[in-house]
């Protein structure tokens, strides 16, 4: 604190030893310099965040409102999705679906308890994908797909499925 005090003493001192006009001078010059960094220091930088913020707010009301809209869907999914099967109850599961979608896979084998693979020769691509969501209606994803197309409308090849948990 003693320090402090006689810094302060010393400025006071030297402020009193210059003349009259320099005084009046550096006065001037601290009255012109406080306000412009004021301004580029606080003013400037807040006034930019503000319109940013203010153009941003728009967009992000936007995201939200999708974002709650998806959840609903989500959580509607949830809802309907029952158990996931496994085991032998998974490829019953399979089975009973493709043949009700007409998509009778040529090889189906279990790889573990929840998870399959399935092999198509040719099949429609849209009851495929019937097969697909009535799956998912059981809790049952695709994991992994590598499809081609086998003519008009029609594709083949392999799909890994896993019961969702």
């Amino acid at each position: 604190m003693k320090n402090l005090h006689r810094s302060v003493e010393a400025l006071q001192a030297l402020w009193a030893s210059r003349p009259e006009r320099e005084r009046q001078a550096l006065g001037m010059g601290m009255a012109l310099l406080v306000p412009l960094v004021f301004y580029l220091a606080i003013w400037a930088p807040l006034a930019a965040r503000v319109h940013t913020l203010t153009r941003a707010v728009p967009r992000e009301r936007i995201a939200l409102v999708q974002m709650r809209e998806e959840a609903q869907t989500l959580a509607g999914l949830k809802g309907r999705a029952g158990q996931a099967p496994s085991g032998t109850a998974l490829l019953g599961l399979i089975e009973a679906q493709a043949q009700a979608n007409g998509v009778a896979p040529q090889e189906l084998s279990p790889q573990g308890a929840h998870r399959a693979n399935l092999v198509f020769g040719t099949v429609p691509f849209d009851a495929l994908l019937r097969f697909f969501a009535a799956l998912q209606g059981h809790g049952v994803a695709v994991a992994q797909a590598s499809l081609a197309p086998a003519g008009q409308g029609e594709v083949g090849g392999r799909v890994t499925v896993r019961a969702l948990s």
